[in-house]
């Protein structure tokens, strides 16, 4: 019984991250369960077995590309914790964990990005299930930091929620700045990771310039 649960768990999960490729690749109106299918190495009839229509397949892949995100992001954040912290210093971490959480996988960043677009509810309903269904953007552990920064008057008293919104874009638009450094600045972007290591820095520095009181 263990190793027939087991198999299926990871026939799911291998369809699904096909899934995430393939969504990825093709946005989700062009994404077929058959492209899906040979992505997996499975067929087709397995697919549908698992997951009866494409809607509800990208609805599992938002779930997992949002959990994954934030378990990283939170477990990342409990270590540091361990010990007092400026929350200068929190954003500062929570800033680098969200970016590199994205610009590692940047599949999950055009799939979160179509799907704010043309599918703004699915993924609302992906947060819903993964904090409460009466959960607000307070479930955000940078909303604490942010608030926990004002509340000590660390911070200038900022709107905190476009504070969000403000890091939230510019790090999920990592993979526009290579091209608009090499395009409209005539940057050499040649070390994609020095870059990035460049461009994490460059919004740390200028969130905290914004928010942090002199």
């Amino acid at each position: 019984m263990y190793e027939a649960h087991t198999q299926i768990t990871e026939s799911k999960e291998k369809i699904i991250q096909a899934a995430i490729t393939v969504f990825a690749r093709k946005g989700k109106h062009g994404a077929r369960m058959e492209d899906i299918a040979n992505e997996s190495g499975f067929n087709k009839a397995m697919v549908y077995y698992y997951f009866t229509n494409r809607e509800i397949l990208y609805q599992v892949v938002l779930d997992t590309i949002i959990r994954n995100v934030y378990t990283y992001i939170n477990t990342n954040l409990l270590e540091i914790e361990k010990k007092p912290i400026d929350p200068a210093k929190k954003l500062s971490h929570y800033i680098r964990y969200h970016f590199t959480a994205f610009s590692s996988n940047p599949d999950w960043t055009k799939i979160i990005i179509e799907a704010l677009s043309n599918d703004p509810e699915k993924v609302r309903t992906s947060f819903s299930s993964m904090f409460d269904s009466k959960s607000e953007s307070r479930s955000f552990a940078v909303y604490s930091i942010v608030e926990e920064g004002i509340k000590t008057r660390k911070f200038r008293n900022v709107d905190a929620k476009q504070m969000i919104i403000s890091i939230l874009g510019m790090n999920m638009i990592y993979y526009l700045a290579k091209p608009i450094g090499e395009v409209l600045l005539n940057l050499n972007v040649d070390d994609e990771t020095s870059f990035l290591d460049e461009r994490v820095d460059s919004i740390v520095d200028l969130v905290l310039y914004g928010v942090v009181k002199k």
